[in-house]
């Protein structure tokens, strides 16, 4: 291969790391689009995987459960419609305590509920509350 013929498969590289690295920019441009300035809440994760499957990377898919921590004794644990008949009531208010997503059997620390409360993730079935 002579000179010429290196320096345009030098050049094909280099315009196809380019593009690659634009489209990578553009990914990361969309994320930041979706946490610039907001607080991360259960579908964040779920909102950054979107744009990255989309883009073209594979996704592994984690059981909810793994990334959950088990009820304790701790917190009064009941369904999505209890809790949000008691909110509507006035039972639980932000300036008693917080709720976290949960399931039967675990729930999604630091997560809460008054971030989204209309919005519960697909995986949720309870609350557990946490009074202050």
């Amino acid at each position: 291969m002579n000179l010429s013929q290196r320096l345009m498969y030098i050049d094909t590289d280099v315009k196809q790391l380019l593009k690659d690295a634009e489209e990578a920019a553009g990914v990361l441009n969309r994320i930041h689009a979706v946490l610039d300035g907001q607080e991360w809440d259960s579908g964040t994760p779920a909102a950054i995987a979107e744009i990255l499957i989309e883009a073209g990377f594979e996704i592994r898919a984690v059981e909810v459960e793994q990334c959950l921590t088990p009820l304790s004794k701790y917190g009064d644990h009941m369904t999505i419609q209890e809790f949000l008949e008691s909110v509507e009531c006035g039972a639980f208010i932000p300036d008693d305590g917080d709720g976290s997503w949960a399931t039967e059997a675990s729930y999604e620390s630091g997560s809460s509920v008054w971030t989204d409360l209309n919005n519960p993730p697909a995986w949720a079935t309870h609350v557990v509350w946490f009074n202050k």
